[in-house]
């Protein structure tokens, strides 16, 4: 595996964007792809999401490490959100969500986060999620099945890529 510096860049066309990358399959980060200014950034933090959503019922996932050989794994068990978003502030854990969509069961929350589409709506629009996870939880390396081209904005915690 050959390993290269991911590139970070501001206001990249979309005409850029598209030929230098998203065609080419490489990676960047746009640091200015979310505006600061988004309401997100104010009002998005776990007390929020539990006052929305916490009585919402969530499949919970274990470490991938005993799935390698499965596109995904089965879940573990279930709790309500408020109850997950609990166990990770309080403790490490491997547990994890896997592609619970609060933005499907809460769809005004999209209107909180305004951001550059350097897309030209190919991609964003219609694949939003959120992912949450515990420090000490991981994801195995992977392609996503849909080719989604992951756009990823860190709200909370720290995420190694």
């Amino acid at each position: 595996m050959r390993l290269s510096e991911v590139q970070k860049i501001k206001n990249i066309s979309s005409k850029d964007f598209l030929k230098n990358h998203l065609n080419r399959a490489k990676p960047i980060i746009l640091e200015d792809f979310v505006d600061p200014k988004s309401p997100a950034f104010q009002k998005w933090n776990y007390q929020y999401f539990k006052e929305i959503a916490g009585n919402q019922k969530i499949n919970i996932y274990g470490s991938e490490i005993e799935s390698l050989d499965r596109v995904a794994s089965k879940p573990i068990g279930q709790s309500t959100f408020s109850e997950y978003l609990d166990l990770i502030v309080s403790t490490p854990t491997e547990n994890r969500l896997f592609l619970f969509n609060l933005l499907n069961i809460k769809p005004e929350l999209k209107d909180d986060i305004h951001y550059n589409d350097v897309t030209n709506g190919k991609i964003l629009k219609w694949l939003p999620f959120m992912f949450f996870g515990g420090e000490g939880s991981i994801t195995r390396n992977h392609v996503d099945i849909d080719m989604s081209h992951v756009f990823i904005t860190q709200f909370q915690g720290i995420k190694k890529i």
